[in-house]
């Protein structure tokens, strides 16, 4: 090879070796990000807390429908948000369907202790049924028992509402409880969705698409 055709194929080579580089990383990212284990995953956020757009649960894909802050005498207590199968803006149509949905609860408030969460929920059920809970003693005693290990800030719940097969109680992706009954877990959505719910802001948010403090929809 006579000199100037050697120095070009080094000048080639020099040149050549870090656009080999690249796209050697650039491919890797790329299988990386194409992974589903790694994908970034579309989020919904409120109050500063990102929550997942999708939920895959017990072969449910649910997708958030809104959701909103619970707050009470001025307190953030947590982010109450819905997830339904398809996409829902009246009550009537979550408590009627055939198809799987839940509530979402996120803590906010280092307040909350396993014993007020499980008052809250006993509160919100008399408060949706108009106090008519005796039927539900055993399914009672059942959701309580969910909420027996001690609540730190952070902590995540889903009630998963199965039409048929009933209610499944998650604690940060665990599941602690299983509650039959469909007037039950009727029940249970009424205290977000009822005709007299814990807060009609995170009613109206749930319903709405909305992804806001429940103080800006007072």
């Amino acid at each position: 090879m006579s000199k100037p055709l050697y120095l070009m194929a080094l000048i080639s080579a020099a040149f050549a070796l870090p656009v080999w580089a690249n796209t050697s990383q650039t491919l890797s990212a790329s299988s990386l990000f194409s992974n589903p284990t790694q994908t970034q995953e579309s989020v919904e956020v409120i109050n500063n807390i990102k929550l997942k757009s999708t939920l895959n649960i017990n072969k449910h894909d649910l997708h958030f429908n809104g959701g909103a802050v619970r707050d009470k005498f001025f307190i953030d207590l947590y982010i109450a948000s819905l997830y339904t199968t398809e996409s829902q803006t009246k009550a009537q149509q979550v408590l009627k369907t055939n198809k799987a949905n839940a509530i979402h609860i996120h803590i906010l408030s280092k307040l909350i202790s396993n014993t007020k969460m499980q008052s809250a929920l006993i509160d919100g059920l008399k408060q949706a049924t108009n106090n008519k809970i005796k039927p539900f003693t055993a399914q009672i005693e059942t959701l309580v028992r969910a909420f027996d290990e001690p609540i730190k800030q952070g902590d995540e719940f889903l009630l998963l509402s199965e039409p048929g097969a009933g209610l499944r109680v998650y604690k940060n992706n665990m599941v602690k409880e299983t509650i039959e009954g469909e007037s039950f877990r009727k029940a249970i959505l009424k205290i977000w969705l009822g005709e007299d719910p814990v807060q009609t802001s995170v009613k109206f948010a749930m319903l709405e698409g909305q992804k806001n403090t429940a103080s800006t929809l007072k």
